[in-house]
């Protein structure tokens, strides 16, 4: 396992947001190594927005940014709202110059001698590239960013063509080292960089095991009647509303329970549709430590994913998660399932979708079958991953082959 390293981690989103990837994999890092989580990046608009509104947050004033210990290895940091990312020269190039003045001084604060390691989660990020003195860069994509640019911002990209995509190409050529979450992206990423290798998602299967031994019913979920299928994450453009408000309107006495926020930019009338299903319950996003238990309290888990550009890339972090628990799952027909029978019911369209759900309700006190599913599980943890992971590391840095079991 590596340690005693520095790791620069760009993540998508905060740290006391919905967990994902980013934390599971960071955390354990940090057991041996410094990590620091470097939160998204003010952008112009949104820093003029909360000067003028006066909506400064405790961590993210107007102050000279330093980093926040928030558990062992693990510190937090913030760029300052007056160093905010622009596209007009000659403010873009002084305050890029001064978050890279800042980011070295994080660095330095959280100690450690060497140079760090530069870990990058989007496409947009490669600006930060070479900004930290590091000594290797990380690119780790979990998602085909382009794909969502063309389903759901095709007036933007009409302007911009392939603009996510050429950004995603240049990180590509610069990384040392590229982490994907799925086969398609897999094919992919390696075309641009042979250096590319599968990582897929894992789970904390000794968590998942506990609640179940010992299950505590999430307050929010006690009214709910059974049978309850459940959905674990966010209601995002990724989700098929239509299909959820058909399968609330087949049978009324199916308790669709969707546990986590609501992050929806488009398809809002869809929205609205399915919360007006009277047997929806949108129980929003529930503390880390209570989703096992979440998971554990439905009958049958569901993945009601779209079919499209972005969902074929896709590696659903819920669906470890769901095997761990061991109930019966109903997904649509995205590659990340594909090859998943028995241990998965797939629905190869919205119409088959009641279908597989009755059928997944009927297997469902099969205990066989569950523990089948806990067992695929129990081989998937994100332990396992992170030894992977620091293997390449090491590999990359040190210039030996790679062992590619993993891959």
């Amino acid at each position: 396992m590596l340690s005693d390293q520095t790791f620069v981690c760009l993540t998508p989103e905060r740290w006391n947001g919905l967990w994902r990837n980013r934390h599971q994999l960071l955390t354990r890092f940090a057991r041996h190594n410094r990590v620091l989580w470097v939160e998204p990046r003010p952008y112009l608009s949104e820093a003029l927005h909360s000067m003028r509104a006066r909506r400064l947050e405790a961590d993210h004033t107007l102050a000279w940014p330093r980093p926040q210990h928030v558990q062992d290895g693990l510190f937090v940091y913030r760029d300052p709202l007056w160093l905010p990312l622009s596209g007009r020269p000659p403010l873009r190039q002084i305050t890029a110059w001064g978050r890279g003045l800042a980011l070295r001084a994080a660095v330095r604060q959280i100690g450690g001698g060497q140079a760090p390691i530069l870990w990058l989660f989007r496409p947009d990020q490669g600006d930060v590239i070479g900004q930290c003195g590091e000594q290797m860069v990380i690119y780790h994509a979990v998602d085909e960013y382009a794909a969502y640019e063309m389903e759901f911002q095709a007036d933007q990209a009409a302007n911009r063509p392939g603009r996510v995509q050429a950004l995603e190409q240049i990180i590509l050529r610069r990384a040392d080292l590229v982490l994907v979450t799925s086969a398609p992206l897999l094919a992919a990423k390696q075309a641009w960089q042979p250096n590319t290798h599968l990582v897929p998602n894992g789970v904390d299967f000794a968590e998942f095991a506990a609640a179940l031994a010992h299950p505590q019913e999430p307050a929010a979920l006690a009214a709910v009647p059974h049978p309850r299928l459940g959905f674990v994450g966010a209601i995002n453009e990724k989700v098929d509303l239509r299909l959820l408000s058909a399968l609330a309107a087949a049978n009324r006495a199916w308790q669709i329970v969707l546990v986590g926020p609501v992050t929806l930019r488009y398809n809002l009338d869809d929205l609205a549709e399915l919360r007006a299903q009277p047997n929806v319950h949108f129980v929003g996003a529930l503390p880390v430590t209570q989703v096992p238990h979440a998971i554990a309290a439905c009958d049958v888990c569901l993945m009601p994913y779209r079919i499209n550009a972005w969902t074929h890339h896709i590696s659903p972090l819920k669906l470890y998660e769901y095997l761990a628990i061991g109930r019966p799952i109903v997904s649509t027909a995205i590659p990340a399932v594909a090859d998943m029978a028995p241990l998965v019911g797939m629905a190869p369209d919205a119409a088959a979708f009641p279908g597989q759900v009755e059928l997944a309700l009927r297997q469902a006190p099969d205990e066989a079958a569950a523990a089948a599913r806990r067992q695929f599980a129990a081989g998937q943890t994100w332990d396992a991953r992170v030894e992977r992971i620091s293997d390449l590391i090491v590999a990359t840095l040190t210039g030996r082959p790679v062992n590619e079991k993993g891959d």
